[in-house]
């Protein structure tokens, strides 16, 4: 039987899901591609459904849909994804993940010749997947146990088990599999919503949406609201603890950790709320389950909190408070800004820090969507997030936490939205505009500044969520901006990052211009203009629109964000090679301390005339208030002060030491490369960071530098 690619068959999925026809368009925007790609998958599609007795509709003008028989297929009744899975041939990391959730969800040891009639594969695929598996979790504090005769089990502490299932479940590549849905489905359905028995028969995801919804409407009895991601994830928890207590499993809290949940004040109505979400032939919540989904419900992302609720203990409130005042003072240092009376970047710093804390003090697992966030702000905000990093130190000294990256890059994003700030208004007439956002008020704060920088014709109605939508369906909002993907009949969507990056800025561009929004198609019709132009001039060649299209898109993904007027090179002034010179740079110094290395640094600054001795007394002091901070990198120090504590003119230094100096870091002593910097405004500040920082990213060219035996060899490298 012919075999359908995975797209193909995804877009089979999205068809049978679908109330109405899809356009072309649509479907492009969907998968990332551009229309004729859909059109080519559409056409292998329409051959496959012939043979399955469905018929593929196209109409101009109104989209593509599936009918059976004169009937369309609506998602309550699509065919079984067992009808379609076995010609679907899965890649071996898709294998793997669908093991694990056969093993852990099942709690009972299974057999290989189970997996082989589940995924269509040989025995030997499966042992080797299998043992691939295992590899994976020996690294984990789950194991994968193997008897003889008797199967293959999952082992480990039932919290790691759930938060291995949260991930699994939240993988979204892994979820658009069919087969893998089912356990999603299977997860769910042991939740009740109001009106409807958990075992009812409904679509997947109509079962999940209405827990969504039947949560929230719980919540907002209580006074509270939880961001759309954090509702999402807070049901699936509460999903999957539901479907783990059936099993006869429950979580173990230690009797210092019972004690301090009970202090929060929305415990006892949870008991509540938790008996009307589950079935009623299922058993009660035991008292630590409910703990549990306390901890759970104060790790969440709210937008609204019940008065009396208490997230932090009296004494982690007064620490919390601390916190972001030292963070906030340390960031305004590493940038050389002012923020006194932003009280956003205050309230929006604490109210993350909150359930971070708990997220983190409990082993939380959070939908890992947070990694793309990461990584655009290490690329577009590379000195913010050195900032961030450095104030998170003072959470995790003072809460004894670890701060992983992906928390740093959300405490980067009202940070940034503080920076933006500082640089302009909202325009208060032209495009109205409503942000969607479901992942809380950092984003969705980045989002709003960056309109304003980058497109002053644009007004902010209002931020929603994706529940809250209706409200501004009034005919007087022009645009609906969305960090995540959904459609709206009759309305204009452009999905873009929270940081506007080029090709959301083409798109929303191009759409003001009467264009299109789809990048997609704007890259087409780019293709297609520069190709008719070049055979104009003579120029033919069969690859040349391929070339011209990969062309394009390469130079989007890889430009640098248009996250600030601060990168434009016009703007620079001085560039590394005026400022790094045979004066300022020392290679083998002589200093044995931390203050050492401080003094020498800002003497070399001194003796061009850039700052004076009182900007090396405020570095030090910098540094003995806030401790090491400045050590931005394994091996690498950024010594500075504020502007306004010193400084002439730009200026920098560099110290080459091979031994090191001790500042005191845990992780990233010795420091081999001090430098310093001094600059006399906020903006030339942000600029000699932003040089820096795409220094500090080339870890051959650091690490090369750690070892110059000269300042020539050391100069050669730097101006390189």
């Amino acid at each position: 039987m012919e075999m359908l690619t995975m797209r193909e068959y995804l877009v089979l999925q999205k068809l049978q899901e679908s109330r109405h026809p899809l356009t072309v368009s649509f479907l492009a925007s969907s998968f990332d591609v551009n229309e004729r790609t859909i059109r080519n998958d559409l056409q292998g599609l329409d051959a496959w459904c012939r043979k399955q007795g469905m018929q593929l509709c196209r109409k101009p003008n109104v989209g593509v849909w599936l009918e059976t028989k004169g009937r369309i297929i609506h998602p309550e009744t699509p065919p079984s994804s067992q009808d379609f899975h076995r010609q679907i041939v899965y890649s071996p990391d898709d294998r793997q993940k669908l093991m694990a959730f056969e093993l852990l969800l099942r709690n009972e040891a299974v057999l290989v010749k189970e997996f082989e009639f589940l995924l269509g594969i040989s025995k030997s695929t499966a042992l080797r997947d299998l043992e691939t598996l295992e590899r994976t979790w020996s690294n984990t504090p789950l194991q994968l146990v193997k008897r003889p005769n008797f199967g293959v089990l999952a082992v480990g502490e039932e919290r790691e088990i759930r938060n291995a299932l949260f991930r699994l479940l939240t993988d979204e590549s892994l979820m658009k599999i069919p087969v893998a849905q089912k356990y999603n489905d299977a997860v769910y359905r042991c939740l009740k919503v109001e009106g409807k028995q958990s075992g009812a028969p409904e679509s997947g995801k109509q079962r999940m949406l209405d827990v969504w919804l039947g949560l929230r409407r719980e919540l907002d009895r209580h006074g509270m609201r939880l961001t759309d991601e954090a509702l999402a994830t807070y049901a699936l928890h509460m999903a999957i603890a539901a479907y783990r207590i059936r099993l006869g499993e429950q979580i173990s809290l230690t009797d210092k950790q019972k004690e301090r949940i009970r202090r929060q004040n929305f415990h006892p109505w949870l008991v509540q709320l938790l008996e009307r979400m589950m079935p009623s032939q299922d058993p009660s919540w035991p008292e630590e389950e409910v703990l549990n989904m306390a901890v759970h419900l104060a790790a969440s992302s709210m937008s609204e909190w019940l008065e009396n609720s208490q997230v932090l203990s009296e004494g982690e409130t007064s620490l919390l408070a601390a916190a972001v005042h030292n963070m906030v003072e340390i960031t305004e240092r590493f940038l050389g800004l002012s923020f006194q009376g932003d009280g956003e970047l205050y309230r929006g710093l604490a109210n993350h820090l909150a359930p971070m804390i708990h997220r983190l003090r409990y082993g939380i697992a959070s939908k890992p969507a947070c990694a793309p966030a990461e990584i655009d702000v290490k690329h577009a905000y590379q000195w913010i997030f050195y900032a961030a990093r450095s104030g998170a130190k003072v959470v995790e000294e003072l809460f004894d936490l670890s701060v992983p990256d992906s928390e740093v890059a959300h405490l980067s994003l009202y940070i940034g939205a503080a920076v933006e700030r500082k640089k302009g208004s909202a325009s208060s007439s032209g495009v109205r505009a409503v942000i969607v956002c479901g992942s809380g008020v950092g984003t969705s704060q980045m989002l709003e500044v960056r309109l304003m920088q980058e497109f002053p014709e644009i007004r902010v109605r209002a931020t929603c969520s994706v529940f809250a939508i209706e409200k501004w369906l009034d005919g007087k909002t022009d645009l609906f901006l969305a960090t995540v993907p959904f459609q709206l009949e009759g309305a204009t969507v452009i999905e873009c990052s929270p940081f506007l990056d080029s090709k959301d800025v083409f798109a929303i561009r191009a759409w003001l211009t009467g264009g299109s929004s789809s990048f997609a198609n704007l890259r087409d019709k780019l293709t297609e203009e520069i190709v008719a132009a070049a055979a104009q001039l003579g120029l033919r060649h069969p690859r040349l629109s391929k070339e011209v299209s990969q062309t394009i898109a390469s130079y989007f993904a890889n430009s640098e964000k248009t996250m600030t007027h601060y990168w434009k090179r016009s703007d620079q002034g001085k560039m590394l090679d005026d400022l790094l010179t045979k004066q300022t740079v020392l290679c083998h110094p002589d200093c044995s301390t931390w203050e050492d290395a401080v003094k020498t640094a800002g003497q070399l600054m001194e003796q061009t005339g850039a700052v004076d001795a009182e900007y090396t007394e405020a570095m030090m002091n910098g540094l003995r208030k806030h401790g090491p901070y400045m050590v931005v990198a394994p091996g690498v120090a950024l010594l500075h002060a504020r502007p306004q504590d010193g400084v002439k003119e730009v200026g920098m230094s560099l110290q080459i030491v091979p031994d090191g100096v001790t500042f005191g870091h845990p992780s990233r002593d010795p420091v081999r490369l001090v430098f310093a910097f001094g600059t006399t405004d906020s903006q030339s500040h942000l600029q000699a960071l932003s040089r820096l920082m795409s220094l500090f990213n080339d870890e051959e060219r650091l690490s090369a530098l750690m070892k110059s035996s000269s300042v020539d060899e050391a100069l050669t490298l730097l101006h390189d």
